[in-house]
């Protein structure tokens, strides 16, 4: 029952990213005004990153019994990295296009600041975690026993962690700087998405304690994943009615 409903959960999930992708791909494709289709890039991007993560994370856990748990979680862990520093960099591109319409002169100097502090972060959040991925297994390998259990640290999902909040902050601000213009409902989605996200990452790396039974632990990540993926969505087919309006 647990594999069949943790399976369906993550092919339904596939088929909402894979829309939220393909719909931003085929906008950025489109004729058009060039910082509309940036935008619908860099939500193409998140969703495709997310996909990527997902079913990385799907195969990876499919193999583990024979690959070992310490492989599981380097290989799955570096490949979330890349992946989430691809959902940053898209939600970089929305931030940066939204800013391109603001009027302020001083906003091509925030958004200059912004990124280097943005990349700063993310990459001391990676060194941090693979400081503690390299170190994993090595100290509680016990002797004639194979390979040694590697328990998931929170630490390993720091990056996951930072990207997440930062893309939240990002377009929280930027909407609250809007005060409800045209890009406003987008930008809400896309900050809603990232929060679903972050609450789904949460439970599984066990900052939320587990609920005791199983059933209900994937369906406290997996629900939040699925609305992550909604909001995406939702956000790209935002900016296409923008577009025609």
């Amino acid at each position: 029952m647990f594999e069949f409903l943790y399976l369906g959960l993550a092919a339904a999930l596939v088929v909402i990213l894979s829309a939220a992708a393909a719909t931003g791909l085929m906008r950025w494709r489109r004729p058009g005004e060039d910082r509309t289709r940036q935008i619908a890039l860099g939500i193409a991007l998140a969703a495709g990153s997310l996909e990527v993560a997902l079913l990385a994370g799907v195969l990876l856990d499919s193999i583990k019994e024979t690959t070992g748990e310490l492989f599981f979680q380097r290989a799955h862990f570096a490949i979330f990295y890349v992946a989430f520093a691809t959902l940053l960099y898209g939600s970089d591109r929305v931030a940066s296009n939204v800013l391109d319409n603001d009027r302020n002169p001083l906003a091509p100097r925030i958004a200059k600041r912004f990124r280097l502090a943005l990349w700063s972060g993310y990459a001391l959040t990676v060194l941090v975690a693979l400081w503690a991925l390299a170190g994993a297994g090595s100290p509680s390998a016990s002797p004639g026993q194979g390979a040694p259990h590697v328990p998931q640290q929170p630490i390993y999902s720091l990056p996951v962690f930072y990207s997440l909040v930062i893309s939240a902050i990002a377009m929280l601000a930027l909407a609250a700087r809007l005060r409800k213009g045209s890009e406003w409902p987008l930008l809400v989605c896309f900050a809603a998405a990232t929060l679903f996200g972050l609450l789904g990452s949460l439970r599984e790396a066990a900052v939320i304690p587990s609920s005791g039974d199983p059933v209900g632990d994937l369906l406290l990540a997996f629900g939040p994943f699925t609305c992550t993926g909604a909001c995406l969505y939702a956000s790209v087919r935002l900016l296409g009615a923008r577009v025609s309006a």
